[in-house]
């Protein structure tokens, strides 16, 4: 276990070179041959730990260790503050044409090479990674016939006359026939837009706009009401009735025609890709062409079985053999195409990010029919930045970028950029690159980020817009770009999931826990602002009664989400695996609301589960009781309360928060009146504006405490107001109003996955119990089955990834889930994005639309919604 990582790559010696007395558990370490070279995610090593935090003790051992490095120079204390993987920033081209993700976005007339001996004359376009490597085949000598014509400057919507017809018609009669009337969608005649027109961009909709014209189509969108889908599909059908062919035309059909015949010419051996187990399935006869259903997706897609119709009369009414064909199944062609070694752009399917690597697997071959419908074609690359490894379905070859984006990538390599970018950051910038960012061109930043304060003004630089405007300002040129903010916002995300070093201020916190058994009664009251670390250092203390003494603990919290989160962080830190984190649960009790039953917790597949204890409740050596401050308050029966204090341990800690706690003083003063207080006063996870928020609700001699927060203002909270026509209407405007909310989220974050990142938070069970029903309808209507709401509680109740196992350890793809809950279940817990619904109180004797009374929610890393009806 000594070369265990936990989630900022830190090992079990980094640990034990962060602590105050660690000395004695780095020689333990240092015996059992620990690397003492390991560096984490920030590139520090143990000793740069222990000599940034002035652990004299520890550096001397660390120093004496055989093959230990040197200090690094310049190491500052803050250092300790934010170690972590926040260091790459993604800018995009702006309004310029990306590499397309899909195969309906390119363009491509085919191309015959003179010098070419064989040419792909018929490929399934459905399969992205094979058609992005078709398109450029010719790179590598080959011929390509294939034809896809995207706009009317191409021949999108234009026909051609059959030369075999009666003069007057054209390909589409002989190609896909006359069909029936109720037919008219597999003809193109309407287009679905996936997506809402107000959420379109000019662009885009320009872009729709001059494709439905060159076709003649109606566009619906998702936000058409049912009248108007129903009139422009009335009008598509009538077009159909009138025309019927192909609004998508058929000089694709004539295009193609030549390009094969003039490869026919020139003798080269023409070739025809089939679906995975269906080489030679599906297939037409040209006679059959008009009746038959070409969209059957058996062996060949719909245009497909009209080429290989077309190759094989040619057979028959030329006798020439040069008109016969190889048959290649798709995943044979595309390992000929993405073979071991090869430097490609491969999508990681769970950051959702273009990369460039080598690959280091490719898929097998040999499908059946029985497989066709989930054949996954899966390559194993290796990062060409990071040398992370992961699997891609989705590869592209190495292509040349456009002039545009070269032009973009030297002026952010000029020196004077370079300067401006590190005045600007406040941090040095160590590379400048190209790379990929959700299937664009991107310029990769990478600088070194160092301290918390860093990290957060980085955010609100991204965040206001600040960045863009500096960055296209320095650039001067024709092209501008744009920050990738879902990339960052993934960034941050696990920057802030690696601080699991404490700070100095913290480790001296802890130490005073450690030393509660020698203090009077062993009990301690740690009080501090959201975002102190009050709950991680009790983790921390936790885990040091696990791992060295045979006692067992007690935690104490209002709900059963906040000992799930509890849990979590311990079994992460401690490098658990599966029997050692069962070892664990054997000696930890836990208790929450109604606290009628203490429990043991289990795990049992990849779920965190409690059943009661079996054995006697004895002395505890160590009870934690988590937000003390809603445990003793008035809201909570006294006699709970009593027996709550009636669990004896050697040592106890109270933790709670100095914006509620003084609520609770009267409580607490009488169950422990000889307790210690200690203050955490430096804020780590919270921004400044929380911390000052939370200082309005502070009551007493607490109002007067000193905190400092070691991060930024933050960005503003984003606020939604809406009227309500009638009160029976109230719950369904809300719901209307919280979808537009997590599109809000999608709008600034496209490409961000949700799963268990947004929280929807309500004021009760009443509310949530009204809300529930009709936003899971919306959500349902409005993003089918890709998200569904839970609690906190079954968010948080399975295993850590690292202790999973069976489908959730493999990705296996599921729902994302959406948090919706009370703010009371709440307590003590935290997400990337919270949206507050309907948590307005009016100020007795204040305004109505003005001031509210917003109760505790949980600390936020990127923004806050919030949104009420007007009173």
């Amino acid at each position: 276990m000594t070369e265990a990582k936990d989630l900022g790559g830190r090992t079990p010696l980094h640990l034990a070179a962060s602590e105050v007395s660690g000395s004695a558990k780095i020689v333990e370490l240092l015996e059992a041959r620990a690397m003492t070279e390991a560096k984490d995610l920030g590139g520090f090593t143990p000793l740069n730990l222990a000599c940034d935090l002035k652990y004299e003790e520890a550096v001397a051992v660390l120093r004496g260790a055989e093959g230990s490095p040197k200090v690094s120079e310049g190491l500052t204390e803050a250092v300790t503050c934010f170690v972590a993987p926040l260091d790459v920033l993604h800018f995009l081209p702006k309004h310029m044409p990306a590499v397309a993700s899909d195969a309906n976005e390119i363009t491509f007339a085919g191309i015959i090479k003179p010098s070419a001996e064989q040419c792909w004359t018929s490929f399934p376009g459905k399969f992205k990674a094979g058609w992005d490597a078709l398109v450029n085949v010719p790179a590598f000598g080959d011929s390509v016939a294939c034809v896809f014509l995207c706009d009317s400057q191409s021949g999108l919507g234009e026909h051609k006359k059959d030369p075999k017809g009666d003069g007057k018609k054209c390909y589409c009669y002989r190609i896909y026939g006359e069909r029936a009337d109720a037919e008219y969608k597999k003809f193109g005649y309407i287009i679905y837009v996936q997506k809402k027109y107000s959420e379109c961009s000019d662009l885009e909709r320009s872009k729709l706009e001059q494709k439905a014209n060159a076709m003649d189509a109606e566009l619906v969108f998702e936000d058409d009401d049912s009248s108007t889908r129903d009139t422009k599909e009335k009008r598509a059908k009538e077009k159909f009735a009138q025309k019927k062919t192909a609004a998508f035309g058929c000089s694709w059909y004539d295009l193609w025609f030549q390009r094969v015949r003039e490869a026919v010419q020139r003798g080269q051996r023409l070739k025809v890709v089939f679906f995975p187990g269906e080489v030679m399935k599906g297939k037409v006869d040209m006679d059959a062409l008009a009746t038959a259903d070409l969209w059957d997706g058996v062996g060949l897609g719909t245009s497909q079985k009209c080429e290989v119709a077309t190759l094989e009369a040619m057979r028959k009414e030329t006798g020439d053999p040069k008109w016969d064909y190889d048959p290649v199944d798709v995943t044979d062609f595309l390992i000929s195409q993405f073979k071991e070694g090869d430097l490609v752009e491969a999508l990681d399917a769970d950051s959702r990010r273009w990369r460039i690597g080598r690959i280091l697997k490719v898929p097998q071959s040999g499908m059946t029919k029985d497989d066709r419908h989930t054949v996954r074609h899966t390559w194993n690359i290796i990062c060409n930045w990071s040398g992370t490894e992961f699997q891609s379905e989705h590869l592209r070859p190495l292509v040349q970028h456009t002039n545009g984006f070269e032009t973009i990538l030297q002026g952010f390599q000029d020196k004077k950029m370079l300067r401006s970018l590190e005045e600007f950051f406040s941090v040095q910038v160590k590379q400048v690159q190209r790379s990929w960012s959700d299937g664009r061109h991107s310029i990769a930043v990478k600088l070194k980020i160092s301290t918390l304060r860093q990290a957060h003004s980085l955010r609100d630089k991204v965040l206001s817009g600040d960045l863009d405007l500096k960055i296209n300002d320095i650039l001067s040129i024709q092209w501008q770009v744009g920050i990738d903010k879902s990339a960052f916002l993934t960034f941050y995300e696990r920057s802030l999931l690696s601080l699991t070093v404490l700070t100095k201020h913290q480790n001296e916190v802890l130490q005073e826990l450690r030393d509660a058994g020698t203090h009077e009664q062993g009990v301690i009251h740690l009080s501090a602002a959201a975002g102190a670390g009050k709950t991680f250092i009790a983790v921390k203390w936790v885990l040091d009664h696990l791992r060295m003494s045979s006692g067992k603990v007690l935690y104490i919290a209002p709900n059963k989400a906040l000992v799930l989160h509890f849990i979590r962080w311990l079994l992460a830190f401690a490098h658990a695996d599966r029997d050692s984190s069962s070892r664990y649960f054997s000696r930890l009790l836990v208790l929450y609301e109604p606290y009628d039953q203490v429990r043991v917790p289990v795990i049992n597949g990849n779920q965190i589960l409690f059943e009661s204890a079996t054995v006697e409740l004895k002395p505890c050596q160590v009870k934690v009781l988590d937000e003390a401050h809603c445990i003793f308050c008035a809201d909570t029966d006294s006699l709970i309360q009593d027996r709550l204090k009636s669990y004896s341990a050697r040592s106890t800690v109270l933790l709670s928060d100095l914006s509620q706690g003084s609520t609770a003083t009267f409580s607490v003063d009488r169950h422990y009146p000889n307790r210690r207080s200690v203050k955490l006063i430096e804020v780590v996870r919270s921004t400044q504006r929380i911390v000052a928020g939370a200082l309005n609700f502070r009551l007493g001699e607490s109002r007067n405490e000193n905190v400092d927060s070691l991060g930024t203002h933050g960005p503003p909270i984003k606020t939604f107001l809406f009227e309500v026509q009638a009160e029976q209407d109230k719950m369904e405007e809300y719901a209307k109003h919280t979808i537009a909310a997590i599109n809000y989220v999608f709008y600034h974050f496209p490409s961000i996955n949700l799963n268990n990142r947004i929280a929807l938070l309500v004021k009760d069970n009443d509310f949530l119990g009204s809300l529930s029903g009709k936003l899971r309808r919306h959500l349902q209507h409005k993003f089918a089955e890709r998200y569904c709401l839970v609690s906190y509680e079954t968010s948080l109740n399975l295993l850590p990834s690292h202790l999973s196992i069976g489908a959730s350890a493999q990705g296996v793809r599921q729902e994302q889930q959406i948090i919706l809950d009370t703010v009371k279940n709440a307590k003590g817990l935290e997400n990337l994005i919270v949206i507050s619904i309907g948590l307005d109180a009016p100020i007795q004797g204040g305004y109505e639309d003005g001031a509210y009374k917003i109760p505790t929610i949980p600390r936020h890393h990127k923004s806050t919604a919030g949104f009420n009806d007007r009173k």
